[in-house]
C-alpha cells in the first residue's frame, strides 16, 4: 500500500497487506511466477467488484482466468478485436477503445461485457484478460459442473455387534475378560470382525470392574 487508507466492512473481514516494492517488482518480472500472481489478484478484484455481473462461482472464475482467458501483459501497441458478448478485464494500466470512429481511454480497474464488436489497443502499462461468454457456459470442455459419483448397491451387508469387553465368536457367547492384561486373540478371518452399532446402549451400572 502506497498510502494510509481507511477500510470499512459490514459483517465481513478486511485484510490489508504491505509488500516490499522491490520484492513485488522482482516477482512480477519473473515469467514463471507473474501469471499466477496476476490471476490471484484478478480473481479477488472480480469477485469483490463484479461478481453479480459475472454469475460465476469462485472456482469457476478461477478456472476461466487461469486456464481459458487470453492474457496480455505489457503488450505495446497490440490491437485486440473482440465481438459482442465477449468479456474484457483491465487489471492494471490503460487501454484505448476504438468504436464508432472514436477513441476512448479506459483506466483500470475495469470489467467490460461487450454489446458490439470493438477494437482495443493495448500499451506497455496494461494487464488485460479477455474471454468469451461461451467460456463461462457449462460444457465438457469446461469442467465447471458438479462431479457425480455413482453409487452401486450390489450387496446386502449384515452388521453384528462387537463387544470389546467380551470374547466369543457370536453375540450369544459372552466370555468375560477377567484381567486387564488379557489380549484379544488375533482374528484369522476378517468376516469374524464385528462392530457394535451406535444405537445399542450400554448400561455402565451393570458392568463389573475387575
Amino acid at each position: 500500500m502506497s498510502a494510509r487508507r481507511t477500510y470499512k466492512a459490514g459483517s465481513g473481514l478486511v485484510e490489508a497487506y504491505a509488500i516490499d516494492r522491490d520484492l513485488l517488482s522482482t516477482l512480477l518480472n519473473d515469467d514463471n511466477l507473474s501469471r499466477s500472481i496476476y490471476d490471484e489478484i484478478a480473481l479477488h478484484a472480480l469477485i469483490n467488484n463484479y461478481q453479480t455481473r459475472l454469475q460465476l462461482t469462485h472456482a469457476q472464475l478461477q478456472l476461466v482466468l487461469s486456464e481459458i482467458a487470453s492474457f496480455y501483459k505489457n503488450e505495446s501497441d497490440l490491437e485486440v478485436h473482440l465481438k459482442a458478448t465477449d468479456r474484457l478485464f483491465l487489471l492494471s494500466g490503460t487501454l484505448v477503445c476504438h468504436s464508432d470512429n472514436k477513441e476512448t481511454t479506459i483506466n483500470s480497474i475495469e470489467f467490460l461485457s461487450l454489446t458490439s464488436s470493438t477494437m482495443y489497443k493495448l500499451n506497455s502499462s496494461g494487464i488485460v484478460y479477455t474471454w468469451t461468454r461461451d467460456d463461462e457456459m457449462y460444457s465438457p470442455d469446461v469442467k465447471l459442473s458438479k462431479l457425480d459419483v455413482p453409487v452401486h448397491h450390489t450387496e446386502s451387508i449384515s452388521v453384528q455387534p462387537f463387544y470389546p469387553n467380551f470374547l466369543g465368536d457370536t453375540v450369544g457367547q459372552f466370555i468375560s475378560r477377567h484381567h486387564s492384561s488379557l489380549v484379544t486373540r488375533p482374528v484369522s478371518k476378517s468376516n469374524l470382525l464385528q462392530f457394535i452399532p451406535t444405537e445399542i446402549a450400554v448400561n455402565v451400572d451393570n458392568i463389573e470392574m475387575f
